[in-house]
């Protein structure tokens, strides 16, 4: 399951930062990820899908400075068996405005 590759992944390659794979409730930290499946599908039959990282931080800085972390560790995820291509969809500045913190979002198309 992509789901689980993705979080062991994350977790295993930005140490220092909790990732979630739905908001947290509880507890929130003021630094963390979030990721989130937004589309599947096949691609000349290979399966691909279209991943959301969030990340959250206490500064707008902090939390620039996190997606480029997340980024680079995503273009790095080719390095999995599982996955064989990574490619950066977009991003950018997105403030959340239900909690009221600093958000960069970016997305990245993986290929199975």
């Amino acid at each position: 399951m992509i789901e689980t590759i993705l979080y062991d992944y994350l977790t295993e390659s930005i140490e220092d930062v909790p990732v979630f794979a739905e908001m947290p409730t509880e507890n929130t930290p003021e630094t963390f990820i979030v990721f989130n499946i937004i589309d599947r599908g096949l691609v000349d039959y290979i399966e691909a899908v279209t991943v959301e990282l969030w990340s959250y931080a206490p500064s707008l800085y902090e939390a620039a400075a996190l997606d480029e972390v997340v980024r680079g560790v995503m273009l790095n995820a080719v390095t999995l068996d599982e996955i064989s291509a990574s490619k950066l969809g977009g991003g950018r500045h997105d403030n959340d405005t239900t909690t009221k913190q600093h958000r960069y979002r970016c997305y990245f198309n993986l290929y199975l």
